[in-house]
């Protein structure tokens, strides 16, 4: 399923993803608002206070964005994460910075908005910083917790059984 997904991606989307300034480039493309009024906005906005390169980046790949199916957005997303995360510490600033105001250009916020903010806020660190090398498990609970579900739904076949494999897992830890 994942080879034919990358299959449909655009190639020039995946060769993007993989870098730091088009991975930043695609994230603010997936943001960018279909009204014209709004993106004008968002383009301005991003002019100012986005990297030159990655302004120029998205003027672009908006086309190629825009054109993409709903249903490859998030797979998009998943391969801009190990770039993003490479971003220096004033990089990232700049860009979760740029991606807020980006979200507020219209006043409201979007499931689709929200819910690639907390993708990005959650696999970039960007909350309280947690070096998972040297964690407590205890400061992990949340996060085993959610680990430990996807597993048991992913791997068992009746409620019951989920229900009984998060426990085991639990009680291991």
């Amino acid at each position: 399923h994942a080879r034919k997904t990358l299959a449909t991606l655009p190639e020039n989307l995946q060769r993007l993803s993989r870098e730091a300034y088009g991975a930043r480039a695609v994230v603010h493309c997936l943001l960018l608002d279909k009204a014209p009024d709004v993106r004008n906005r968002q383009y301005m906005l991003l002019q100012e206070t986005a990297d030159g390169n990655v302004f120029t980046l998205c003027e672009q790949i908006a086309p190629d964005v825009d054109a993409l199916l709903v249903t490859l957005r998030l797979p998009l997303i998943d391969l801009c994460l190990p770039s993003l995360k490479l971003l220096s510490i004033p990089q990232h600033t700049a860009f979760m910075k740029t991606v807020m105001a980006q979200i507020r250009a219209d006043s409201h916020v979007s499931l689709f908005e929200w819910a690639l903010y907390s993708l990005l806020r959650h696999h970039l660190n960007t909350g309280r910083k947690i070096h998972t090398a040297h964690a407590r498990l205890d400061k992990l609970t949340s996060s085993c917790r959610i680990i430990l579900s996807a597993l048991a739904l992913a791997t068992q076949p009746s409620t019951d059984e989920v229900s009984s494999a998060f426990e085991r897992g639990w009680q291991c830890l």
